[in-house]
């Protein structure tokens, strides 16, 4: 059996999403079959306890095409230079540590070899991060992920209107325990802002995007 998180879009006295585990049966195995089957058995465990909804599943091995588009790898975000690359690139090379960082040479590497970078587990605690001259701290645990991953996904705007046809996301790969980064919770938030009618006003800028990890209905 595993464990995950999925995250379900419903503004509520709790915030503008609800995040909640899920066991299921996991396939072992790394075909992209038995991801597959994986993924499967996890979206089937969810509707046994939620009342209907379309769940997306957003990860390179995601059967939905959208969900690889969405991708932290993926998607790519335009930098102040003018330059596209991967939003995980962003959050990855801007990480400081107590030993070191950012490593800015991070931001034009492949993503596959990005989170394999050995600085990044050896350069001790990390305080937080910094990205175009803008220092951002480790509360809430997930702004700076979410602020550049939103922010990003703000202006693909073909793509808003199919992914806020789901009611919930997963992403069948995110460690709950060790990763900072979930592309699944912040496009859950997306869907939340949609349907509020709240992805202008929050995303002007910064301090205005803040609010949403204090937003409740």
């Amino acid at each position: 059996m595993a464990k995950r998180l999925y995250f379900i879009a419903k503004p509520s006295y709790q915030g503008l999403i609800v995040e909640k585990t899920i066991h299921f049966e996991n396939f072992r195995g790394q075909s992209l079959n038995q991801k597959h089957k994986s993924i499967e058995s996890m979206h089937h465990a969810i509707r046994a306890y939620e009342s209907g909804g379309k769940i997306l599943e957003v990860s390179s091995d995601s059967p939905d095409p959208l969900g690889r588009k969405l991708t932290g790898d993926a998607l790519l975000a335009e930098t102040r230079d003018g330059n596209r690359v991967p939003v995980m690139n962003i959050f990855e090379s801007a990480k400081v540590f107590e030993k070191g960082g950012p490593y800015r040479d991070l931001l034009e590497a492949d993503p596959a070899d990005v989170s394999k970078d050995q600085r990044l587990k050896s350069s001790g605690r990390l305080l937080g991060f910094h990205f175009e001259d803008v220092p951002y701290s480790l509360t809430p645990r997930h702004l700076f992920f979410d602020w550049i991953y939103l922010k990003t996904l703000y202006d693909r705007k073909e793509l808003h209107e199919e992914l806020a046809g789901y009611d919930m996301v997963t992403d069948i790969g995110y460690n709950m325990s060790t990763m900072f980064a979930s592309s699944a919770r912040a496009c859950a938030y997306f869907i939340s802002l949609y349907h509020a009618g709240l992805l202008d006003e929050v995303m002007k800028d910064l301090d205005s995007f803040r609010k949403i990890y204090t937003m409740v209905f």
